[in-house]
């Protein structure tokens, strides 16, 4: 019976591996196949069920503090830094492909990228993406850091660091993780101010991102901007 139990376990292994060589696996399946790979004599997948119960999806399995995901059965401190790394290597990624390209090519690397690294904090954050002539990234910022439902912007701080950085345009991005709503009017009239500001020194707030309830928000495509 072991022997039948093992040959299945490592066929169910070899489907997965064609299937993503095929382009047909879920998050889900992925995840069992970079854990699989980590712990290869283990069976992974009540793990990965058990991170997708807890947190929901890959995105917030990787996003989760260390110590949140080593109190799920099965994830000990290795696997959860590996989890860690991978977040790293992803955001590295996404920063890479918009510092060579310009973010309107691809929209989808941006809003993967924010969904990344905001999809998960506890607290609003509010960051500025700078950008050069090309619509390049030359540098992405976390401006502030506030409350669960607030966070500060400071204008005479945004257009000092735009003459540093010899920015052309911004974007901006920020969360809601204390609701799953889209953006507030709050949200873009300040938006607009900054952006009239902005505009006297030859410098165009290109979108702003907004990440909430793991929906990304784009107040361009949304047709916010004025």
């Amino acid at each position: 019976m072991a022997d039948k139990n093992k040959l299945a376990h490592e066929g169910h292994r070899e489907r997965l591996r064609q299937d993503f060589l095929d382009g047909k696996t879920t998050d889900a399946d992925k995840l069992e196949l970079m854990l699989a790979s980590w712990r290869p004599r283990c069976d992974v997948r009540p793990t990965v069920r058990l991170l997708l119960n807890k947190f929901g999806s890959v995105y917030q399995i990787l996003n989760a503090p260390l110590q949140e995901l080593m109190s799920v059965d099965g994830v000990g401190k290795n696997t959860a830094i590996l989890l860690k790394v991978l977040r790293d290597f992803k955001l590295s990624e996404y920063r890479s492909q918009m510092k060579k390209e310009a973010v309107f090519h691809d929209h989808t690397v941006l809003a993967n990228y924010c969904k990344l690294y905001l999809g998960a904090r506890d607290v609003e954050e509010f960051h500025i993406f700078y950008l050069d002539a090309d619509m390049r990234l030359i540098e992405d910022e976390t401006h502030s850091v506030g409350t669960l439902d607030w966070a500060n912007v400071c204008v005479r701080e945004i257009v000092s660091h735009v003459l540093d950085f010899h920015a052309r345009n911004v974007i901006f991005a920020h969360n809601h993780p204390a609701s799953e709503n889209g953006f507030s009017s709050e949200d873009i009239d300040m938006t607009n101010k900054i952006r009239l500001t902005l505009n006297d020194i030859g410098v165009d707030v290109f979108d702003h991102i907004l990440v909430a309830g793991g929906v990304v928000h784009s107040a361009r495509n949304k047709f916010l901007l004025q």
